[in-house]
């Protein structure tokens, strides 16, 4: 589903994620969801190129960098700035059957977030598609 805004990596290691949660590891699903959002906050920024000072994101702790990406982010997220801190603390932490507890929520808003670049994708491919057919009938009536 997420073949075209995520790698091959992050993809790989969402599964390994999911299959750690489903086998009762909580901890360790939770270094990769970790991972997995710490990269999607990078190409958040790579998608705000310019917008964003790259030292003041590179300072910035995860929170202000969420804050700083809110033009890039979905608005439950940047608006509710903890998920970073609810992954530490799983790994770190927190017990077994409380991460595995608060899987389903963590994993929910990586996805939220997958699913708003999908969904933007699609509609530039659209806008796309649409721009070249118009193009071709406005070039056959002219």
């Amino acid at each position: 589903v997420y073949k075209k805004v995520i790698d091959a990596d992050d993809r790989k290691e969402l599964g390994r994620a999911i299959g750690l949660f489903a086998s009762g590891i909580g901890a360790g699903s939770y270094v990769y969801l970790r991972r997995i959002f710490e990269r999607l906050l990078v190409r958040a920024k790579a998608l705000a190129g310019t917008a964003i000072d790259d030292e003041e994101f590179g300072r910035a702790r995860v929170d202000e960098k969420i804050t700083l990406l809110a033009n890039y982010l979905p608005q439950t997220l940047t608006s509710n700035t903890t998920l970073y801190g609810i992954l530490s603390k799983g790994i770190h932490e927190l017990s077994e059957e409380k991460c595995i507890e608060y899987f389903p929520v963590v994993r929910e808003c990586i996805f939220m977030i997958l699913d708003e670049w999908e969904e933007q994708r699609r509609k530039k491919e659209k806008e796309k598609a649409i721009s070249s057919a118009l193009s071709k009938i406005t070039s056959q009536i002219t």
